[in-house]
């Protein structure tokens, strides 16, 4: 066999395991999009449901803020094959974007199309420090009885899908919500159900 044919196999050779590669790659690559399509990940919902304040009170004088706020934060899982593993939440009560408390809650498992209540409880005192125009918001909201508060949790989650190797994420989740002041055992107004929002 002369030089010439050889070198037109090993380059037949080359151009076939060549080919053979590409096709091997684009095949993982569609099927990869197929998996992606099909299951078409939602993402988790959070919605503050309920909300109670039993005390609000700011001490100008201190700068001590005197808090009682118990939560109900609804999430929902809306995917049908991905079921979700919280093994971190920390929720972070906020006024005025100043943190005023914060609380570890337990770890727990999502399943799909399920369900959870986190129900966080932040209660006791902290100093706070205001600057004018919050403390200006600080008296509106008094007089209204009603406070404009924020909820940051700080998460890790890991997503499972069968067959699939799980990954993990740690997104914040904001929640806004203006609630009430009890008042004598009675709510001034009634709180509304807030959408959380991720960032």
């Amino acid at each position: 066999m002369s030089r010439s044919s050889d070198r037109e196999c090993a380059r037949d050779c080359c151009f076939l395991i060549g080919k053979w590669i590409v096709t091997i790659i684009c095949t993982s690559v569609l099927a990869l999009i197929l998996v992606f399509v099909i299951i078409k990940p939602k993402v988790i919902k959070f919605h503050v449901t309920e909300a109670m304040l039993a005390d609000f009170n700011l001490n100008t004088t201190t700068n001590t803020l005197y808090y009682n706020l118990a939560l109900n934060i609804t999430i929902s899982n809306p995917n049908k094959q991905i079921s979700e593993d919280f093994k971190r939440i920390e929720a972070r009560a906020y006024y005025e974007d100043k943190m005023f408390d914060a609380v570890t809650m337990t770890p727990f498992s999502l399943g799909h199309k399920k369900n959870y209540t986190l129900s966080p409880v932040f209660k006791g005192q902290n100093i706070v420090m205001l600057g004018n125009s919050e403390l200006a918001q600080y008296n509106s909201d008094k007089s209204s009885g009603i406070y404009h508060i924020a909820v940051k949790l700080h998460l890790r989650i890991t997503d499972k899908t069968s067959g699939m190797d799980p990954t993990t994420i740690k997104p914040v989740v904001k929640c806004d919500f203006k609630v009430p002041l009890l008042s004598k055992g009675t709510i001034s107004a009634t709180f509304q159900a807030s959408k959380c929002s991720h960032f």
